[in-house]
């Protein structure tokens, strides 16, 4: 599959041959959604918790007797009728994951990268670097490449003085190759990758 790659200052392209695997129809589509409502489910938190009965702090002297008061009968001050009493049914604290099997993960990956790439998403730059922490050399490169939308940039590592010169652009998103996945490829519309990432993640999906 041929895929554009760019010069390091976004001013030209070139196209290359990839050896990325390719997919017919729907195969590995449901893959790619199992995998991706794993990774989503998986980022819950599960900390939400509401106090039971027993939870509540109070006594559990009855507040009043049953007849003659002129008020509703009540057992208990910790009832869930009463302000900070008790939740009933409230949520508690749980583990949203949902596991996924390896071999699932990584068609599911496969998949993504081919749709990327075959949707015109997905583009290759030479290198990505900046000579000094400065936001305006990464801003000028990308806004050659991919002006206005929102953009996740991946390398194989990033040093020091890019990481500052990107970190304050709002539509870029910087992640090392090695942690790349199947959602990161769908919910970003424009990938751009370094050859040297490249490498990297051809590597994990022909594995």
């Amino acid at each position: 599959m041929k895929l554009k790659i760019y010069s390091s200052d976004g001013a030209s392209a070139t196209e290359k041959d990839f050896a990325l695997k390719e997919f017919e129809g729907k195969k590995g589509l449901q893959a790619l959604k199992d995998t991706i409502v794993s990774y989503q489910a998986s980022a819950r938190q599960g900390t939400s918790k509401t106090k039971n009965f027993g939870e509540v702090k109070g006594t559990g002297k009855k507040p009043w007797k049953q007849k003659g008061t002129g008020q509703a009968r009540h057992g208990s001050r910790r009832s869930p009728l009463w302000v900070k009493g008790a939740v009933v049914f409230g949520p508690r604290p749980r583990d949203w994951s949902v596991k996924i099997n390896g071999k699932v993960r990584h068609l599911a990956f496969q998949r993504a990268l081919f749709d990327k790439a075959t949707d015109g998403g997905l583009s290759l730059i030479e290198k990505i670097s900046a000579a000094k922490p400065k936001t305006r050399i990464i801003r000028e490169v990308l806004t050659r490449i991919h002006p206005g939308s929102k953009i996740l940039v991946v390398d194989s590592d990033f040093d020091d003085t890019t990481l500052l010169a990107a970190r304050n652009l709002a539509r870029v998103e910087l992640l090392e190759a090695a942690t790349l996945n199947a959602w990161d490829l769908v919910r970003f519309d424009k990938i751009l990758i370094s050859e040297r990432g490249f490498e990297r993640v051809l590597a994990r999906a022909n594995a």
